[in-house]
């Protein structure tokens, strides 16, 4: 029989799937704080803490491809 917390580590140990750390990713607006929020509220811990992550590479990497937009677009 497992108890509580043995049940409650393992949901906190569940890593974010793929194809959730590429919506994280490509919308890392409101779909990608969503899915944090969501897993964060469930108990997954380490599946919120990684579509935090993968919101920030979104975050940056969105960023960096509009600057490069805008330096070719001006040069």
């Amino acid at each position: 029989i497992q108890t509580e917390t043995e049940v409650q580590q393992r949901l906190a140990d569940v890593p974010l799937s793929i194809p959730a750390r590429v919506v994280c990713v490509l919308f890392c607006g409101i779909p990608g704080i969503a899915i944090a929020a969501y897993n964060d509220s469930q108990g997954y811990t380490r599946r919120a803490s990684e579509a935090w992550k993968w919101v920030f590479i979104g975050w940056i990497t969105w960023l960096g491809l509009g600057i490069v937009c805008f330096l070719q677009r001006s040069a």
